[in-house]
């Protein structure tokens, strides 16, 4: 049945005291049960209002995705898998997130950086050593992805990793809302100009696992990335 399975997912996910994931958490709003004065400055007139723009980026948590979420192979065991991205971590070095900043995009708001050879490389690597683990993609996301609007490099892409962005269709992005509010992008840059001061660096990956489709995604285990550069 659709949903009843559980995937997973490698993302970048900041560390959870560095700057960047406290605006992570004042741009989401992830504690559903805090304290709004807990959580720092809220959009608008109430924490409502706030919640419904980052509605959709809080399912999936704060973070970019390497790895889009995919299903296990039949035979793919869970504890292998983490161990393969504490591999994998020991063997890549960290990657700079040139002028990270919130942006507009087409439809929504998102943290966005320049463009890099290195960053391309590594989340291209990510894609394709955990090939291994991911199940052959269901009619059903195939059709969601509509192959038919899309380019013929994204639509093999598709069809050969499950997701379309990968390679040099790949754009680094954090998302941080459903949909384009100009006040609430304000917001946002207003936040992250104030709460993010020195230069972002890839400098994880993290496991998140969703049990089914309508649970959020949690993040499992976290491993720097520590090899030299």
């Amino acid at each position: 049945m659709l949903g009843s399975k559980q995937r997973f997912a490698i993302y970048f996910a900041p560390d959870d005291q560095s700057d960047l994931a406290r605006f992570g958490e004042v741009a989401l709003k992830r504690k559903p049960n805090a304290e709004e004065s807990a959580l720092g400055p809220v959009y608008g007139r109430d924490l409502s209002q706030h919640k419904t723009f980052a509605a959709f980026p809080r399912h999936y948590g704060f973070h970019a995705t390497l790895k889009a979420p995919f299903e296990l192979q039949d035979n793919a065991q869970i504890g292998k898998l983490e161990r393969a991205l504490e591999q994998f971590c020991s063997l890549h070095s960290p990657v700079p997130l040139t002028a990270l900043k919130p942006a507009i995009l087409a439809g929504f708001i998102a943290l966005v950086c320049e463009p890099s050879a290195s960053l391309k490389q590594l989340a291209f690597e990510v894609v394709k050593a955990f090939e291994p683990f991911r199940g052959p993609i269901s009619e059903y996301d195939l059709q969601r992805r509509k192959p038919e609007t899309l380019s013929p490099l994204a639509r093999s892409y598709l069809h050969e990793y499950g997701y379309p962005y990968v390679g040099e269709l790949f754009k680094f992005h954090m998302t941080l809302s459903g949909e384009n509010d100009p006040g609430f992008y304000q917001f946002l840059k207003d936040n992250f100009d104030e709460m993010v001061i020195d230069p972002v660096t890839l400098d994880r990956l993290a496991l998140f696992r969703q049990p089914h489709r309508d649970a959020p995604f949690e993040r499992m285990i976290s491993w720097p990335l520590t090899a030299a550069g």
